[in-house]
């Protein structure tokens, strides 16, 4: 008999009626030395809404009326040698993957098509990369492992793939609830930072330009000056899957941002630009998306394991430059369509 009390008192037990759900932490805490392969991907699918143009065109950015399709990839291998804190004190990141697909359509004023497509890719390809935290201070540290390329492509790129910006930051049960400023989701739409790619089918002119200001391609442009908005997340519910415990999140999303684009815009000039003396006075560009998605996150793990999110996007860029003649050119464009992201993390 006192075997079979004491049995039955070792049985879990059920929460008593009326009692509070327990309580997760959803925190990136990685084992030291874990190796987690991601991929991610965007799409974009816009049309023309608006066209501006206030004296003829010098790049031809209003020109004629275009849709644009594109799908931006980036697959990484990561080996974590540390991460306290909720973040990687040391990382290697492999580059397995990183390219840009675009197909546009082009409509002339009769209104017949022309269909081209772009393909692009990163010659940080098949690289790797160490970031080292600075002691102190949220910044990181880059330089190259075993092979090495161009210092400058190092600049841009961002440490954080974790998608740690959606996490609570405390302990959360299933139905709470957190707000995310628009200003600290710049990781989540646009992985990996400024990614260098160089165009092995298509590339440059007005279109070129736009993809590379977060028109279609990646939004790491459109992040930096003024964001307003932001994300709320909720926690629905926690899963077991095999033997591994996921969080899925609830994740609605309404932000916009405006950044000043005119430093990449002169940089952006080509010869025959330059030897006409064509100037850049002022270029800016202006992006709104909203829409929802879900975030699973493995707890056992202490990382991601799936995140979707869809929805609709518009963005704007306004360019006015002035030639040799001192005559300024304003024009501008307006596109709006969809937007989706996704994104895979799994133990190699």
């Amino acid at each position: 008999m006192i075997a079979l009390l004491l049995s039955l008192h070792a049985l879990p037990q059920a929460p008593a009626a009326g009692s509070p759900p327990a309580r997760v932490e959803l925190v990136f805490a990685p084992a030291p030395g874990a190796r987690v392969s991601r991929g991610f991907e965007g799409r974009h699918a816009l049309a023309v809404v608006s066209l501006r143009s206030a004296s003829g065109s010098v790049s031809g950015l209003a020109q004629s009326r275009f849709e644009l399709s594109t799908v931006n990839t980036l697959d990484v291998l990561d080996r974590i040698d540390a991460a306290p804190a909720g973040a990687p004190a040391a990382l290697r990141r492999v580059y397995e993957r990183a390219r840009l697909w675009a197909e546009i359509d082009l409509y002339d004023a009769r209104g017949e098509r022309t269909r081209d497509h772009w393909e692009a890719r990163s010659p940080l390809e098949g690289h790797g990369v160490v970031f080292t935290r600075v002691p102190g201070k949220p910044e990181y540290g880059r330089h190259y492992v075993e092979r090495e390329t161009l210092e400058e492509y190092l600049g841009g790129l961002a440490e954080d793939l974790d998608l740690r910006a959606l996490l609570p930051g405390r302990a959360v049960a299933p139905g709470d609830e957190w707000e995310i400023p628009a200003g600290s989701l710049s990781d989540v739409f646009a992985p990996g930072g400024r990614v260098t790619l160089g165009y092995a089918v298509g590339g440059g002119g007005p279109i070129g330009r736009l993809l590379a200001s977060g028109v279609g391609g990646s939004l790491a442009e459109v992040f930096g000056d003024r964001a307003r908005g932001g994300a709320k997340a909720r926690l629905v519910e926690v899963l077991e899957e095999g033997e591994a415990r996921l969080a899925r999140v609830a994740i609605e999303a309404e932000l916009e941002t405006s950044r000043d684009l005119q430093g990449l815009a002169r940089s952006a000039l080509g010869i025959g630009e330059l030897f006409e003396g064509v100037s850049v006075e002022s270029a800016r560009v202006e992006w709104s998306f909203e829409g929802r998605g879900e975030l699973l996150w493995n707890l056992d793990a202490g990382r991601f394991e799936k995140f979707d999110l869809a929805g609709g996007e518009r963005v704007s860029y306004d360019l006015a430059q002035t030639g040799r003649d001192g005559k300024r050119i304003q024009e501008g464009v307006t596109l709006g369509g969809s937007l989706e992201l996704h994104a895979r993390a799994s133990a190699p």
